[in-house]
């Protein structure tokens, strides 16, 4: 009886060692697998960075909060990107987009933004130069009432305004590391 038991015990030991080895080696794969794309959307963004000059990100946190910003520096951009480590992150990247209004924010900015609602836009994005030196969105509303306030806490500052894009167009990228 205790032969048995010693067997038992030696057999259920060896079982746990090699579910063991079986759920390290998938972790690895998981994680090489993780780590190979991360490098793959990196040449991306690099490379669309040297081809445009810039790119725009859209950046999603768990429990819904996002924020866009505007690289026209790689490394900054790669910075951000490190911390993106969760399967409830996620990060977009367009290599094209639509921001015909730059410069700094002064009266003709305002009126031009103005144009936008006139002929029916719905959607935007008012980005501002932030202290780093990349452009963080300051508001997207939908609607002109919307817009007054954000200008007029603008002013003198660097910012682009433009449609807000479309997360299908051609020329985005999708990372989400699971």
């Amino acid at each position: 009886m205790i032969g048995f038991l010693i067997f038992l015990a030696i057999y259920i030991l060896f079982r746990e060692f090699v579910i063991y080895l079986k759920c390290r080696n998938s972790a690895r794969r998981k994680h090489k697998k993780v780590q190979d794309k991360r490098k793959q959307f990196l040449k991306t963004v690099e490379r669309w960075i040297d081809e445009r000059g810039e790119v725009l990100v859209h950046y999603w946190h768990q429990f819904g909060c996002w924020h866009y910003r505007l690289y026209s520096d790689y490394e900054k951009a790669a910075a951000h990107f490190e911390d993106i480590v969760y399967p409830t992150q996620a990060v977009t990247v367009w290599k094209t987009y639509d921001f015909p209004i730059r410069g700094t924010v002064d009266k003709d900015f305002v009126n031009k933004a103005w144009l936008f609602f006139e002929e029916g836009i719905d959607g935007y994005l008012f980005m501002s130069m932030g202290e780093e030196g990349v452009y963080t969105p300051w508001a997207s509303p939908y609607e002109a009432k919307d817009l007054k306030e954000p200008l007029d806490e603008e002013v003198g500052n660097q910012a682009v305004f433009g449609r807000e894009p479309d997360h299908n167009a051609l020329d985005t990228i999708h990372f989400r590391p699971d």
